[in-house]
């Protein structure tokens, strides 16, 4: 009788962007939207269910926005890492993500490229100014969220500083 084989597992295939799924943040950038989600609230309100003070303190980056570039929520720490001093200012000031935050302004386009074809995406690196002008290296791990009918709502995802890891 022939001794079984150890079957050998091919790895994880890498994203869209060619970078390695599992790692420990595309783990908790899995589990960690998926609290902030509550469409049948206001997204607008920081005091409603959908935007719990309990993502201010975390270590990364927290986020929604709009299809069309704007945030509708952010955590202390996203405004921190862009360089404001609160979330509130942050959503008044930054009211095109794509022509104020990214470096390389097609960055947007790319992103909601790829998370409209699959849905999510992970580890999506991006160089952004802050509020200083300085850049910074940012990686993004995002989600659709869409209503029963299929439209989109908003996106939501966490920032983390690559320069921190």
């Amino acid at each position: 009788m022939p001794t079984p084989q150890a079957v050998k597992r091919r790895p994880p295939a890498p994203n869209a962007l060619g970078q390695a799924p599992g790692s420990f943040y595309s783990r908790l950038a899995k589990r960690v939207p998926l609290f902030m989600t509550s469409p049948t609230h206001d997204s607008t309100s920081a005091d409603q269910p959908g935007n719990p003070e309990v993502f201010d303190d975390v270590v990364v980056g927290i986020f929604r926005t709009t299809e069309d570039g704007r945030y509708i929520y952010a955590n202390h720490r996203l405004a921190e890492l862009y360089g404001y001093e609160s979330p509130e200012r942050l959503i008044e000031v930054i009211g095109d993500i794509e022509g104020q935050l990214y470096a390389e302004p097609r960055q947007r386009d790319l992103f909601l490229t790829l998370i409209q074809q699959q849905g999510r995406i992970e580890q999506f690196e991006s160089e952004i100014f802050r509020k200083d002008g300085s850049r910074i290296w940012i990686s993004e791990t995002a989600r659709i969220v869409r209503d029963e009918a299929g439209k989109v709502l908003f996106y939501e995802g966490t920032v983390q500083d690559i320069a921190e890891q």
